[in-house]
């Protein structure tokens, strides 16, 4: 007659220190791709605040959830102080139609800045969709100043 006691699968016993040692290799193996990931988003960070062009990423009103060193040096504040300020300031109104009208197209154009300093500075823009996993809707904004160049082209065009 079969036994109604259920079955119990017995481990030998030199089966569970090379499972401890599988655990321990996968955990370890798991923490070192962690530093690595860790190593490598900070060295973005790092050249993303020292470019010498603005760069911000931005929601669809122009909102800076991120920026670099020279953005931060525009706004004539500190890095941490840009988040949540708007492009638009950058803009007199008419000016920031047109920009954010470049925006949604994820386009290329130049445009200068003309609100924060007695003179103008040419920049060209690019915008690129940012693709974030929080959902919505976000763009990378790069700008050059190309305030030289300009010059060196109406200086080139009166010859």
């Amino acid at each position: 007659m079969p036994s109604s006691k259920p079955a119990v699968l017995r481990h030998k016993s030199s089966e569970l220190p090379e499972r401890n040692a599988g655990s321990n290799q996968t955990l370890r193996a798991t923490h070192e791709v962690m530093t690595l990931l860790q190593c490598a988003k900070s060295n973005v960070e790092r050249m993303l605040d020292e470019l010498p062009d603005l760069f911000v990423v931005v929601n669809q009103d122009g909102l800076i959830l991120r920026s670099n060193d020279m953005t931060a040096g525009l706004f004539g504040v500190g890095i941490e102080h840009t988040i949540g300020l708007s492009l638009s300031q950058l803009f007199k109104e008419s000016s920031w139609k047109v920009f954010h009208g470049e925006l949604s197209k994820c386009a290329d154009f130049e445009l200068p800045t003309d609100r924060l300093s007695d003179h103008r500075v040419e920049y060209h823009w690019s915008v690129r969709p940012f693709h974030s996993s929080v959902g919505g809707c976000f763009y990378s904004v790069w700008g050059r100043n190309i305030s030289k160049i300009k010059s060196y082209e109406r200086h080139l065009s009166q010859i």
